[in-house]
């Protein structure tokens, strides 16, 4: 069962952790100049840098995410809980990187995440595939291929009107107007405790391509 913590992606670091106790597995994505914070952050017993687990997945019944994220959000819930490390597979060549990271929540689901980095990109692309190894039907409501969070993951950089969240508002057939907000604009500062989630939700709903936002964010 290989694993590793840190993997080169151009101007990017992947680090991945692992949780001793649950076998959960989290993806941070730094630039390559702060990538001495993610090899201390490996060894580390309270991690200097924040990771967001790498698939949320959410089953109809489970019982739902902490954080007072409940009718918010199925992030972090108890099926994302569940899910272990298995393997994981990294090939590094003068085209590019993937890397395949293998979970599992027992009797319930078999979860492969994919990160693939093509030489000369300024970005990877992620994507999820799930398998099911249950004996009873089950209905997936949401399952992630990436999640935009810790959007600072380095504690206390997340100075006031440092951040700006750019994305495009639009309809059904009007061009798009850009909207650049502060997270502080859009309610989205840390919450004094660190046990509450702050949530903003958009992207296109029904059978329209556009509905309020595009599904776009910088």
């Amino acid at each position: 069962m290989a694993f590793r913590s840190l993997i080169d992606c151009g101007d990017l670091v992947l680090g991945f952790g692992r949780d001793g106790n649950t076998g959960g597995v989290t993806l941070a994505m730094v630039p390559t100049s702060h990538r001495a914070a993610l090899s201390r952050a490996a060894d580390a017993s309270e991690p200097s840098v924040k990771g967001e687990p790498v698939v949320h997945i959410a089953l109809l019944g489970e019982v739902g995410p902490e954080d007072r994220a409940q009718g918010r959000s199925m992030l972090n819930g108890s099926t994302t809980a569940a899910l272990h490390f298995v393997d994981q597979r990294v090939q590094e060549s003068a085209e590019g990187v993937w890397v395949e990271t293998d979970l599992q929540a027992d009797g319930l689901l078999a979860v492969t995440q994919r990160t693939d980095w093509t030489a000369g990109d300024r970005a990877v692309r992620a994507r999820t595939v799930v398998k099911y190894v249950s004996s009873v039907p089950l209905d997936l409501t949401m399952v992630t291929s990436f999640c935009l969070s810790g959007l600072s993951p380095f504690p206390g950089r997340g100075r006031a009107g440092n951040l700006v969240v750019h994305r495009l508002r639009s309809a059904w057939s009007s061009e798009a107007k850009l909207v650049s907000e502060t997270l502080e604009d859009m309610h989205l500062e840390p919450a004094w405790v660190d046990n509450v989630a702050t949530i903003e939700r958009f992207g296109q709903v029904g059978t329209m391509p556009v509905r309020g936002f595009a599904p776009f964010v910088a």
